[in-house]
């Protein structure tokens, strides 16, 4: 059994529910759906790590691909923000501006759902300083 997945957005004043084309999906900071060089970025780190992955380790190594900083930037007159916002992974500034949460959803072929998060505690804690929740269920027929 297949399932139809959409997504809502009106950020470009259209009409806001929109279905999903099927394949990995990758969602940043920028409009949903625009293709940016973040967006790219990750999709292909994302692509190489489900590839090269332990089955039984497969959230851990995505939420690697979450921690990614490298920046993502067409040429050398971007602006400091703009290259800041650039990375996968954001460290949040004083301000409380960058990457609070990392969200995984995987669905396997016995429609079983996991869903991990985690979320940053406090602003000057360490990388590994997360709090991780997590829920499985199975998608009903």
């Amino acid at each position: 059994m297949t399932h139809d997945l959409y997504y809502m957005n009106n950020a470009k004043g259209e009409h806001p529910l929109h279905p999903l084309k099927k394949g990995y999906i990758c969602v940043t900071n920028d409009v949903f759906g625009d293709e940016s060089l973040k967006s790219q970025y990750a999709l292909k780190l994302f692509e190489n790590t489900l590839q090269a992955a332990d089955v039984d380790d497969i959230h851990t190594s995505l939420f690697d691909v979450l921690q990614d900083t490298k920046t993502n930037v067409a040429d050398t007159n971007t602006s400091a923000i703009d290259e800041y916002i650039s990375s996968i992974f954001i460290p949040l500034s004083k301000d409380q501006h960058g990457t609070r949460t990392h969200t995984i959803i995987t669905v396997d072929v016995n429609d079983h759902v996991t869903f991990k998060e985690r979320t940053k505690l406090e602003l000057n804690d360490s990388p590994d300083k997360w709090l991780e929740s997590s829920y499985e269920f199975n998608v009903s027929k």
